[in-house]
């Protein structure tokens, strides 16, 4: 009767002790209880507990804020995700190392008490029990948390994993899509010229005031040149010409009506204003290719650049020549396509040389242009036409603008051609 008494209260003391007492309590009286070995071992143990958690929390990594992933810029993603990968391979590790050392410890205090405690049927076996449930479940506590914590933050990765191929997966989409629409115009950009057509006597008859004889005689010698292709009229002579053949056509005409009070760029702007069916929905169509593109936030600048070069390489010498005084000031409108034939040196390809005088330049071995006219190029004007860049900085620094790496432009500090470009661009 008395054992039965004695065992029904030191099952009352466990459930106060283990329910009632707090844990740091539990812990000190168990390490009164222990040996003078022991108790430096479980106080070691508890430190490294301390130096475990702290280092754990610092490895773990903050909730990422999903607005901002969308504007970073690709190089700093690719340094956060390596920096990443190389925290998640470090964790793994740790909690392995955690883990293990968890388990070791508990094996080591058991068997310590163990050896401590010599085993009988006296009270102290009870002692060992309460030391034993004292200090171990605190542990194995910690191991529990521990491992919820570990797949917590497993699960994270899988979860920042997942996301990374999700982007990765709609950034190609998005790709293929601009690609897609960016060939798409470059189809209809072909079909555009293929459907040019080009009557030699509609304008000549109504974007000149008076053709002389001589003008006719030199416009049908420099027409006959022109391969077989035109479509020739009752005479030698081809009169309406069909395809990129329209611009050689309309170059060689340019370069006819010329004359001493009348430049290129005045026969061109007449005859954009009254034919421009000829060739007003061929440009529409490149400057809305140009402005997709360069208006596409989607699209890095490096790929810009690509695209704009695909779309370069697609004009023939003629097409360059006709888009170069296409853009010339005041021409087709207040300076957005010039902006876009300079950022991306549209020109760059354009046969361009020095002509004897040394004073112009001929481009397609055709037109010829002076300094000022070709110099122009250099500089980007605003819609209210007026300098976003220095000229002379441009004369300096050799840049080439809208003629890009084109080696028949050459640029030097000339005072002359300088003053000449600003006073062409203040009298405009």
């Amino acid at each position: 009767m008395h054992s039965l008494d004695k065992h029904i209260k030191l099952n009352a003391l466990n459930i106060a002790w283990y329910h009632i007492i707090p844990l740091e309590q539990q812990y000190h009286y168990t390490v009164k209880q222990m040996s003078r070995p022991t108790q430096k071992l479980s106080e070691k143990l508890l430190s490294l507990h301390d130096v475990y958690i702290s280092s754990f929390i610092s490895l773990v990594p903050s909730d990422p804020n999903d607005n901002n992933d969308n504007n970073d810029n690709n190089d700093n993603n690719d340094n956060n995700d390596n920096n990443d990968n190389n925290d998640n391979s470090k964790l793994p590790k740790l909690l392995a190392n955690i883990l293990l050392f968890g388990a070791l410890a508990a094996i080591i205090i058991f068997v310590i008490n163990i050896i401590s405690i010599k085993f009988s049927t006296s009270p102290s076996m009870g002692t060992f029990g309460d030391f034993f449930g004292g200090v171990l479940n605190p542990i194995l506590t910690f191991l529990t948390l521990f491992g919820l914590i570990s797949t917590i933050v497993i699960q994270r990765q899988e979860l920042r994993l997942a996301r990374t191929e999700y982007e990765k997966t709609s950034n190609a989409l998005s790709t293929q899509a601009i690609e897609t629409t960016f060939f798409n115009l470059i189809d209809l950009h072909h079909k555009i010229v293929d459907d040019l057509v080009l009557d030699i006597d509609e304008i000549t008859h109504l974007s000149l005031d008076k053709p002389s004889e001589k003008f006719q005689k030199l416009l049908t010698s420099l027409l006959s040149q022109i391969s077989i292709s035109g479509i020739r009229m009752g005479s030698d002579t081809p009169t309406i010409f069909q395809g990129r053949q329209v611009f050689q056509a309309l170059c060689i005409f340019l370069k006819t009506a010329e004359t001493e009070n009348v430049s290129i760029k005045d026969v061109y702007i007449r005859i954009q204003n009254e034919h421009n069916h000829i060739l007003g929905h061929y440009f529409r169509n490149l400057y809305q290719i140009m402005k997709i593109i360069d208006r596409n936030d989607a699209i890095s600048n490096k790929d810009k650049s690509k695209y704009m070069g695909l779309l370069r390489a697609q004009l023939s010498t003629f097409e360059l020549a006709t888009l170069f005084v296409n853009c010339l000031d005041n021409v087709c409108d207040r300076g957005e396509f010039r902006t876009f034939v300079y950022k991306y040196a549209m020109l760059e390809h354009l046969p361009m040389e020095l002509a004897p005088s040394e004073k112009s330049y001929q481009i397609a071995r055709l037109l010829e242009f002076d300094e000022a006219t070709v110099h122009s190029y250099i500089y980007v004007s605003e819609i209210n036409g007026e300098f976003v860049r220095a000229i002379r900085r441009c004369f300096i620094e050799n840049q080439k603008g809208a003629f890009g790496d084109n080696t028949g432009v050459f640029f030097q500090e000339n005072t002359e051609v300088l003053d000449e470009i600003l006073g062409n661009h203040k009298s405009a």
